[in-house]
């Protein structure tokens, strides 16, 4: 009975992830939509200032059935504090600049290259001195043959928008590792409140200078706004919490790293854009190199123990 409910439970988390990963892949449409009315900095703070408010209701309502229950209710500590802040800036560079470069750029090039956080961020722990392992360097070798067949062009140019995805997938790699440092006393909603907070005071000076939009640029965009305020960031992040905990963490990454295949797919149907057969073989080599660096390969297969690469 009881690994009856374990299974149960089990595909009810790959369901919640897949709803998350549909969410956040048409958040790539969202963006791209967006900016055909308002610019990306005051799209990204309007998105966060919606998002805090939704968190923030959030965040409310969860200590008020904690309390009800009688659970502990854990508050805005130390690390919650200082680091939600420090996470919040850094994420805030990683929306903008993504932001930015989805500009000119398709969707579906933003998803792919944005999904290869997941394959940097065990390149940017080396440097921190943490192990990898041999899959995950098999897995940058094709994520780099992916990115060249999706990005370089015929004159071996990279274009101004994928090099800045490019950029924000490696600083949403730093988010990660720092999101992890800190995030292990902290009240999950919490700290992602507190970092959706720090995005919107951060982007309110900048959107300021940059000329607060106009009362008709907001209700032209009112909708992918809501989508990325309310849906991509609150809905999704609830989602994103509820299913991994009822999912190993290497299931939970791989289907969510689907989300770069529902914004080809949502770029296409939705926006009427194209991709060329070159761009899409880079797209299936990046998928693939995702892939393989979620698989767990048993200690005994590698045999390059405590070398200089770390690989274990």
């Amino acid at each position: 009975m009881q690994n009856f409910q374990s299974k149960k439970s089990a595909f009810s988390g790959v369901i919640i992830l897949l709803a998350t990963a549909f969410v956040w892949g048409f958040a790539f449409v969202a963006q791209r939509e967006g900016v055909n009315h308002i610019d990306s900095i005051s799209l990204s703070e309007m998105r966060y200032l919606i998002a805090t408010i939704v968190l923030g209701v959030s965040v409310l309502l969860a200590d008020f059935y904690k309390k009800r229950k009688g659970e502990k209710v854990v508050g805005f500590n130390r690390d919650t504090l200082i680091g939600g802040i420090f996470c919040g800036a850094i994420l805030f560079v990683s929306t903008i600049v993504q932001q930015i470069g989805i500009e000119s750029t398709t969707s579906g090039k933003a998803g792919f290259i944005t999904v290869l956080y997941i394959v940097i961020v065990p390149i940017l722990g080396v440097f921190a001195r943490k192990r990898t392992s041999l899959v995950n360097c098999c897995a940058v070798m094709v994520a780099i043959m992916g990115f060249v067949l999706m990005c370089i062009n015929d004159s071996f140019t990279l274009a101004q928008g994928d090099a800045l995805v490019f950029c924000s997938a490696i600083t949403f790699g730093f988010h990660i590792l720092f999101v992890d440092l800190y995030c292990k006393n902290s009240d999950p909603i919490k700290f992602t409140f507190m970092q959706f907070a720090t995005c919107a005071v951060i982007g309110f000076p900048f959107m300021a200078a940059n000329g607060f939009p106009t009362v008709h640029a907001l209700s032209e965009s009112i909708i992918p706004l809501l989508y990325v305020g309310v849906l991509s960031s609150g809905l999704a992040y609830t989602l994103q919490v509820a299913g991994q905990k009822r999912v190993k963490a290497s299931v939970a990454t791989l289907i969510m790293s689907l989300e770069s295949a529902i914004a080809l797919f949502g770029g296409i149907i939705i926006l009427g854009e194209e991709s060329t057969a070159k761009e899409l073989a880079g797209c299936l080599l990046v998928f693939v190199a995702v892939f393989v660096a979620q698989l767990e390969v048993p200690h005994d297969f590698l045999k390059f123990h405590n070398n200089k690469y770390f690989v274990e």
